[in-house]
């Protein structure tokens, strides 16, 4: 009787451990496939929570030139932004307040096919994550025409990140080819591992990088305006719904661990914005500096979307030439200002993006005549007393969460300066 209950307990926990190991390590799939005379189409299977997707499609100029990208059924309502001015490259950034579940087309692509060599897709890098910025598990794999494609090639399982092996073409085989990576990595169509080498690639973007020139501004700069006022490029819409981003200043407030330089600089990365960048990441709001905001909108053509800027002022809001259903807002957060926001509309809501901006301090506490995390620690020591703070940034007469983020926030931008 010993010996059952042993073995039955044995079989129960093998069982449990066995449904685990697949929740654990289920991955979503992307399939680009050939529709034909120059077409392909780009499915996704397995979609669980998922917010945000980057993808680098990567194919044989030889053959295709021309890249167009319909956005598919299974993202509707998704934003989506396509860069396929780099030749042999289309690169799509899509973000969704709905996160995308189950199967279906994500994207169509149309080529025009030119010379004699065969058409084909040569790579594809993914990159997903769900709505808090967590990179998911992810594998794609191509199929190209059964007389362009080659063995599979797989890599091991990595939860979201790039695979960062390319492959280098081989000659063809006659079955319909079939190249997979677990991982999201870049998948090569007529490929041998006899000639693989590796190549590193950077951390995926939220969106393509914005194109130095920009066309079509819709608005011309204003007087400035103080703090806690409002301005608006178009009429605003006060039906919708506002879909908050999270802000930093608000995980400062919230932060109730070791009071530290590696938890406090480490804040400053935990916001995920999808579809969203600001340039420079910390802008000091000193009356001067600017900051340019780039985002996804709903396809509009050259109609530029409605936004709405509080604590700052709008000085131009500009098409990106190099990605489509993105503008670029350049803005100048009044004097003293620790947040800003961007509001964008979209079909359904409106996108609040926090910008972060603090007041520009001193922050060479020790005078060096540099910032270093002596400075830091000094700063973290010395808090003085509720009668007497020591270093109210802010002046509001107390020690608070508010001018840690002020010292952080300069403390970054002195060590990690715009480029």
């Amino acid at each position: 009787m010993r010996l059952k209950t042993i073995a039955l307990m044995y079989v129960i926990t093998l069982v449990l451990a066995l449904s685990y190991s697949r929740a654990a390590f289920a991955v979503s799939t992307l399939t680009v496939s050939s529709s034909g005379n120059g077409g392909f189409v780009l499915s996704g299977s397995g979609m669980d929570s998922v917010a945000a997707l980057d993808i680098t499609i990567t194919y044989d100029t030889a053959a295709l030139v021309n890249p167009r990208v319909v956005q598919g059924g299974l993202i509707s309502g998704a934003l989506m932004a396509v860069n396929p001015n780099v030749p042999g490259t289309v690169r799509m950034g899509i973000v969704t307040t709905s996160p995308i579940q189950g199967a279906g087309v994500i994207a169509t692509l149309a080529f025009d096919q030119v010379g004699s060599s065969p058409s084909s897709i040569i790579a594809i890098k993914v990159s997903i994550s769900n709505s808090n910025g967590s990179l998911l598990p992810v594998q794609a794999q191509i199929f190209n025409p059964p007389t362009e494609s080659a063995p599979a090639s797989t890599s091991p399982l990595n939860a979201g990140t790039h695979s960062d092996t390319t492959v280098s073409p081989a000659g063809s085989t006659p079955d319909g080819g079939r190249q997979i990576v677990i991982g999201g990595g870049v998948v090569p169509s007529d490929a041998s591992a006899a000639t693989a080498k590796k190549e590193t690639s950077p951390a995926p973007d939220a969106m393509p990088e914005p194109a130095k020139e920009t066309i079509a501004a819709v608005s011309q700069e204003p007087a400035s305006y103080p703090t806690g006022t409002e301005q608006s490029a178009q009429p605003a819409d006060q039906s919708k719904k506002i879909y908050a981003q999270k802000k930093v200043l608000e995980l400062f407030r919230d932060y109730k661990g070791k009071r530290s330089v590696k938890a406090f600089t480490a804040l400053f990365n935990e916001v995920p914005q999808p579809g969203f960048r600001q340039d420079p990441p910390i802008v000091l709001s000193d009356g001067k500096a600017t900051v340019k905001i780039s985002f996804i909108t709903s396809p509009s053509g050259n109609k530029p979307p409605y936004v709405k800027v509080e604590d700052a002022t709008l000085l131009s809001l500009k098409t990106n030439p190099a990605s489509t259903n993105t503008w670029i807002a350049e803005l100048r957060p009044v004097k003293k200002a620790v947040s800003a926001m961007l509001f964008v509309s979209y079909e359904k809501v409106m996108i609040e993006f926090p910008i972060i901006v603090a007041p520009k301090v001193a922050v060479d506490l020790d005078k060096s005549g540099k910032v270093t995390e002596a400075d830091f620690k000094l700063f973290l020591r010395d808090r003085g007393s509720a009668k007497k703070p020591k270093f109210d940034l802010n002046g509001d007469g107390k020690r608070d969460f508010v001018d840690d983020y002020i010292f952080t926030a300069n403390y970054l931008g002195k060590n990690h300066p715009k480029k």
